[in-house]
């Protein structure tokens, strides 16, 4: 289960974790995705990160590594040329 807030929100740890965890898949992304139009880098960063959310919430991962292989492997299914 995550660690949420009553509110929905996370709490500082697992936001922390979240954070580290889309840092993590960003760099991986960076180095085997082509990401030369500042509107595809712009919006996969917005999928991606929202990917890290919805997984975080769905496994309450507290390990980043863990949280970031899992959202690369969402995003990777929903967007052409994305690392998988």
């Amino acid at each position: 289960m995550s660690k949420q807030l009553a509110n929905g929100a996370f709490d500082p740890e697992m936001t922390g974790v979240l954070a580290a965890a889309f840092e993590r898949a960003w760099q991986t992304l960076q180095g085997t995705t082509h990401l030369d139009d500042a509107d595809r880098t712009e919006t996969l960063r917005e999928v991606l990160a929202r990917a890290v959310i919805v997984v975080g919430r769905r496994q309450g991962a507290n390990d980043a590594e863990q949280l970031a292989v899992a959202a690369l492997a969402v995003v990777g299914s929903h967007v052409p040329g994305a690392a998988r």
